[in-house]
């Protein structure tokens, strides 16, 4: 299909209307900030508060340390230097801009506070970032109590609960609150320092009391430049987030790192790759596969499929919760304790602890039941305005050369029910029995039943097919789609299959057929080590049933755990086996091993235990806080993964020590992609100026980079970014050729993410097949040397690289003959 660069009055009608949308959203939060009073807590309050923090820290300084002006401090009260040395100036600063911000507002004429309001806003503000660090520095028995309290509390009553808790504390003595004449001393003379010495702040007169003895009362606002600031932060923020929605045609050809993709000035802004220095870097000559595969996925055409969208929008509008969508109803909080009276319990009874236990647990499932409301209310939004008619999804990539549509919510790459809304636009007849078989793989595939042979796949569907029928006449007397791993998904392909049982071979498919790597990123190792074992265990290498390499390292833990060489271990080790039947659980071994390419370190596997412990509570006999019984599965994790894959450690190791040598002469990692994409990792020290603050009971920090001549390389980070980045950058480099050999062949409707690519059934076996060939191509070149011999041309004259790791003897010609390798 022929890419139509005219831009039709629609997608400029559509384009305005992202732009408009993202500038409406970030005013309306503005707005609604200013309606409730707490401009300082949202990010533009919070940005002019960080701007102006250096420049008021250094204005007390100089006056407290002599002002060049003056000659000597003008603080003279020596109690009240103490209360700023002792707080700090950046802090002092920090704290009393977010108060004034804050409880100054603009828009709130003629109800600005009073002068002495904002004084005592301050002051008090300061007393509590005062008496918290002495509580902290005193070991004050229930600092640590408060401060996890007021984190989970919000925002609006984190003062007042801050305050609470110091003065009405059972536990040992107090911190000393400040004389009230100091604290207004200090209040009165912050706030002269911000209405003289910047332009943050303006006072005006008020309207004139009903006594006449009485004086006009001073009030005190956000200056004009500050509320015009302000405002051109929201325009700014409309400016960098529109509301990206698919493209109604065929979106504009990338020709080059600043022109594709969307067609209006107000979207065009965008960059190939996220940030301009990196995209200046992207030859449209030297880098044309890339291009091209760009080019070419987006313009495959979608559309809402309408049979997932019937029920998707009865169950949203119905707030049901089909296929395991959120309901928008919120879990009602516990019965407040009373006696059997019905009176309340008075406070400090201890049924008010478990009350608040109860209270905090439903709190925390309502926000993130929330959150996945949200994500559920834009998709219906978004393929509510697109259904009926084809739609596009611009493409952009990362700095490491990773694929990704720009739209958000509804979109292939997006949560199970955004892609199960999703199909192609343009069917393909279903024309053979390999390519029906390819549709009934996915179906068993979304079902979860994917870890068996393709055989046992396709005799699952005919073992079930008449519920499976049913459920294309009638999802919602049919629910049993429900169960799928990916209920959504499943529920699409269900519409394919139900037309290809009626009409026979020859009927059209339109659901994403998908095929996923098997643990792509130690896929990826295997292929540039060549070891055969691991070859085998990442279906790399033909084998009759597919190879599962995450329960292969839980076999290997559970061995290790079964003879620990560490004493202090040896016996937890036991109690683990003893608790989980002999087994480790393949999906305790799961996240460890899918992240290992990526970077996992022994603290984050000792994380995904606790996590594993925390959602299985009844499987060990340890409680929440058990770190030795972490440590220990932990230690036969890494050791199981490290036997099962040991060259893909050995390639991670010589790239660390790569960038170590990169690191030595304080440069930039860079290389250059089999398909010709630049990467640049670029890991810099940052002069990092921190505020830690009990402000709201909140830490805040911010930075920025040095100045150029100061850069420096974060040497531990860019070694431990060198081999996930690597693999990233041949995944991608994958992904990319296999577009371009299977569009050469034929396939119109591709779907790709990272690790999983996606076509019409009809289409599938030419994917399969082409997938292959274009991984055996991009690693028969062996890019582990080629990233050798260019590093070499990076490093200064006479730098020795450490030899390659040994090489299997693993036949990369053996990729065309396993049907596993993406499955």
């Amino acid at each position: 299909m022929e890419a139509t660069q005219e831009l039709t009055r629609s997608q400029r009608a559509a384009e305005e209307r992202m732009a408009r949308n993202g500038h409406l959203r970030s005013h309306r939060n503005f707005r609604e900030a200013l309606e409730k009073g707490n401009i300082g807590r949202t990010k533009i309050g919070i940005q002019l508060a960080k701007n102006a923090t250096d420049g008021v820290a250094k204005i007390l300084r100089e006056k407290l340390e002599g002002s060049p002006r003056g000659g000597r401090p003008v603080l003279t009260v020596t109690r009240e230097r103490e209360l700023i040395e002792a707080i700090g100036e950046d802090r002092v600063a920090w704290v009393a801009l977010q108060a004034v911000i804050h409880i100054c507002a603009p828009d709130r004429r003629p109800n600005a506070p009073h002068l002495q309001k904002v004084v005592m806003e301050i002051a008090s503000a300061l007393e509590d970032e005062y008496r918290l660090d002495q509580a902290r520095k005193e070991d004050y028995p229930g600092y640590v109590k408060l401060i996890q309290r007021v984190k989970r509390a919000r925002t609006s009553v984190r003062e007042r609960w801050i305050r609470e808790g110091l003065s009405l504390a059972k536990e040992g003595p107090t911190p000393a609150r400040i004389p009230a004449k100091t604290k207004t001393a200090l209040g009165q003379y912050i706030l002269t320092i911000l209405l003289t010495d910047t332009d943050l702040l303006t006072t005006f007169r008020g309207e004139r009391p009903k006594k006449k003895h009485m004086a006009r009362p001073v009030l005190v606002t956000l200056s004009e430049h500050a509320v015009e600031w302000m405002h051109q932060a929201a325009d700014r923020l409309g400016d960098l987030f529109p509301v990206l929605t698919p493209c109604l045609q065929t979106p504009k050809d990338w020709d080059g790192p600043h022109s594709g993709g969307y067609y209006t000035p107000e979207l065009s802004r965008c960059f190939i790759i996220r940030g301009e220095e990196a995209a200046d870097f992207l030859d449209p000559e030297d880098s044309a596969e890339v291009y091209d595969s760009i080019n070419l996925l987006q313009r495959v055409p979608y559309e809402v499929s309408p049979l997932a969208w019937d029920i998707y929008s009865y169950s949203f509008e119905k707030d049901m919760q089909l296929g395991g969508m959120a309901l928008r109803e919120k879990h009602p909080l516990p019965p407040r304790p009373t006696d059997e009276y019905g009176n309340p319990m008075p406070d400090g009874h201890p049924s008010w602890k478990d009350y608040r236990v109860q209270a905090r647990g439903v709190h925390r499932a309502n926000a993130d039941k929330w959150s996945k409301v949200i994500v559920y209310s834009r998709i219906y939004n978004i393929a509510r305005d697109h259904k009926g008619h084809p739609i596009y999804f611009p493409q952009r990539l990362d700095w490491r050369g990773r694929c990704y549509p720009m739209p958000q919510y509804l979109q292939p790459q997006g949560c199970d029910a955004a892609k199960g809304l999703l199909r192609f636009a343009e069917g393909k007849p279903i024309e053979t029995e390999e390519q029906a078989d390819w549709l009934r793989i996915h179906l068993a595939n979304t079902w979860g039943n994917d870890k068996v042979p393709f055989r046992e796949r396709i005799e699952w569907v005919a073992q079930n097919e008449d519920w499976i029928r049913e459920v294309a006449k009638d999802p919602l007397g049919c629910r049993k789609w429900e169960d799928a791993d990916e209920p959504w998904q499943f529920l699409t392909a269900v519409e394919d299959y139900e037309r290809l049982m009626k009409q026979g071979l020859g009927a059209l498919g339109h659901a994403i057929v998908g095929m996923d790597g098997s643990c792509n990123g130690l896929q990826v190792y295997s292929l540039l080590s060549r070891h055969r074992e691991e070859g085998l265990a990442t279906n790399c290498v033909p084998c009759d049933t597919p190879q599962d390499i995450y329960q292969e390292v839980a076999n290997e833990a559970a061995l290790e755990l079964s003879m620990m060489e560490d004493e202090r271990y040896r016996e937890v080790g036991r109690e683990w086996l003893a608790d989980l039947g002999g087994e480790v659980p393949r999906a305790l071994a799961k996240r460890p091993v899918m992240t290992t390419p990526y970077g996992c370190t022994f603290g984050t596997i000792i994380r995904y235990v606790d996590e594993w412990r925390f959602e299985n509570p009844k499987a060990t006999r340890w409680p929440a806080f058990a770190p030795q019984a972490s440590i220990a599965m932990a230690k036969a994790l890494t050791k199981a993964i490290e036997n099962v894959v040991h060259g893909a450690f050995e390639c991670m190791e010589w790239l660390r020590q790569v960038a170590n040598l990169f690191s030595d002469s304080n440069l930039e990692v860079g290389w250059v992609t089999p398909v010709g994409f630049p990467v640049r990792q670029t890991y810099y020290r940052m002069d990092s100026h921190t505020i830690n603050t009990h402000f709201r009971g909140r830490h805040t920090h911010y930075t920025y980079f040095r100045d150029a001549e100061d850069k420096e390389i974060l040497r531990r980070k860019q070694a431990d970014a060198l081999p996930p980045n690597f693999v990233h950058s041949l995944d991608a480099a994958a992904m990319m050729r296999t577009v371009l050999y299977a569009s050469r062949a034929g396939v119109t409707n591709l779907s790709m993410v990272h690790d999983s690519y996606g076509t019409t059934a009809a289409e599938a076996p030419v994917l399969a097949r082409e997938l292959r060939n274009a991984w055996h191509d991009v690693f028969a070149a062996n890019p582990l040397e080629d990233f050798r011999d260019q590093v070499l041309q990076l490093l200064p004259q006479g730098t020795e690289i450490p030899d390659l790791p040994a090489r299997g003897d693993l036949d990369l010609k053996e990729l065309h003959q396993s049907k596993y390798f993406f499955a």
